[in-house]
């Protein structure tokens, strides 16, 4: 009896070893999901600030994001993806007692080309390059051009642009994990005191993220 299951524990280490040692070549289609650990919006209303203007707000958030793709072949694959990048909030307090607080949520969706290169046994680098839109909108309150009552805002506006990235994987089987960072297209305008212009306040979000997925 202890033969026989020396025998099996013996045969498993094996196979266990000839997996690893065996890079694994994700083909075809693949789906997976992200977390975008920080979404940086950096989109602080530069305009509205000055000698008496008091800024407080918060640029960065997280996200989460979702993506398809299909390996063309070792080297080259393409992927649609799509990110909900959290929000960000502009908070502006001048001497006068004028105020304005705004709060932007942004998404975003591209197609891309990945290129990879093996560097390791299951372990490769990739970069990214797409185009797609940055959906923006802004929701918020003032009393700026309305004295003590609170003027509500409300603004939305999408921009197509391109988009690009970097990031490592790591395949496991039919699955695999990946670090990324990416910078996602421009949209927004130069919001001012002016009533006249009108729009979201300017981001280029820079996305880092950790995913995971899976061919089939």
């Amino acid at each position: 009896m202890k033969h026989i299951v020396k025998k099996i524990g013996l045969g498993l280490s094996a196979a266990v070893i000839a997996t690893s040692a065996q890079a694994v070549d994700l083909t075809k289609f693949y789906v997976g999901a992200s977390y975008l650990a920080e979404v940086d919006h950096d989109d602080r209303i530069k305009q509205l600030q000055g000698n008496n203007a008091a800024w407080t707000g918060d640029q960065k958030d997280q996200g989460y994001g979702l993506f398809l793709g299909y390996q063309i072949n070792k080297n080259f694959g393409v992927e649609l993806s799509y990110k909900d990048l959290g929000e960000s909030t502009n908070n502006t307090i001048y001497n006068d007692g004028t105020t304005l607080r705004t709060s932007t949520e942004r998404q975003h969706g591209s197609l891309n080309i990945v290129a990879s290169m093996d560097v390791a046994n299951n372990v490769k680098v990739f970069g990214k390059l797409g185009y797609g839109a940055t959906y923006a909108e802004m929701t918020g309150v003032d009393n700026i051009s309305t004295g003590s009552l609170p003027n509500r805002l409300g603004e939305s506006e999408s921009k197509e642009g391109a988009n690009y990235g970097v990031g490592v994987q790591y395949n496991i089987n039919k699955f695999f994990v990946r670090a990324e960072y990416e910078m996602l297209p421009k949209v927004g305008n130069d919001v001012s005191l002016d009533s006249s212009v009108g729009g979201t306040p300017v981001s280029e979000p820079e996305v880092y993220s950790i995913s995971i997925g899976t061919s089939f």
